[in-house]
């Protein structure tokens, strides 16, 4: 029996001995890798109380990026719509400078400012009807359908 408690403390100093050095293994692991890569391990760790800075600093970050997509976004949008708007108005301004130019004086007849009308109709549809990324740009919230049949 006394043999079996001298045998107990060695056994448990024995496995404290391999614990450490499993730690020390895994320590000179990691401090290698540090130095050949030039970064740490564990960067929170290593930042201790300030790792919340870092971690907060990446959610602005990742925020301020969906901001930039979303802009660019709303940018192409709009330049869009712009283009679109400023054929509307081309189109429209020819067929108003033919029709008011001769509201004194009956130059065209009705069926050619009717085929005028039509014609300019027939160009400001199109732009109407523009697309970007597969959603109508003056559809309004309805985006999914065709402005203007």
């Amino acid at each position: 029996m006394s043999e079996l408690i001298r045998s107990v403390p060695s056994y448990f100093s024995s496995l404290t001995a391999r614990r450490q050095i499993a730690d020390l293994g895994q320590q000179v692991g990691r401090a290698s890798q540090e130095i050949s890569t030039g970064l740490k391990t564990d960067i929170y760790q290593a930042l201790g109380r300030r790792s919340a800075e870092a971690i907060e600093l990446h959610g602005r970050a990742d925020r301020n990026d969906g901001f930039l997509s979303s802009n660019s976004m709303l940018r192409g949008r709009l330049e869009t719509a712009a283009s679109g708007l400023a054929g509307i108005r081309d189109a429209a301004q020819e067929f108003l400078d033919l029709a008011v130019g001769n509201r004194g004086d009956k130059g065209p007849s009705v069926r050619e400012l009717q085929t005028a009308a039509r014609a300019a109709l027939d160009r400001i549809l199109p732009q109407a009807n523009l697309a970007y990324n597969g959603k109508s740009v003056f559809a309004g919230v309805d985006s999914g359908t065709i402005p203007l049949v």
